[in-house]
């Protein structure tokens, strides 16, 4: 975008729809590689040893949960994204 702003020319509709596409799946591959990096994260997570009163076992299943939810929230994003893109691409 930079270099177009730059140019003296003003460039072809069909090149910023193709740079707009491409900013979108950009962001979309973002968000799927933060969702991988933190499903990895909770996978390689070592489960607490068992303890008497269980709090290591239930904080262990909070940050599961919030992890979760975190990957759960970069794929929605995701999603969004690709569907803007696909609004787009059919307008």
């Amino acid at each position: 975008m930079a270099i177009i702003r730059e140019s003296k020319l003003e460039p072809p509709d069909e090149v910023l729809h193709l740079l707009d596409q491409l900013y979108v799946l950009g962001l979309a591959g973002g968000f799927v590689l933060q969702m991988v990096a933190t499903l990895q994260a909770h996978q390689r997570a070592e489960e607490p040893q068992n303890d008497d009163d269980g709090s290591a076992r239930s904080s262990y299943n909070l940050m599961a949960k919030q992890r979760l939810a975190d990957a759960l929230r970069y794929c929605g994003d995701a999603i969004d994204a690709l569907v803007k893109l696909t609004r787009v691409r059919t307008v």
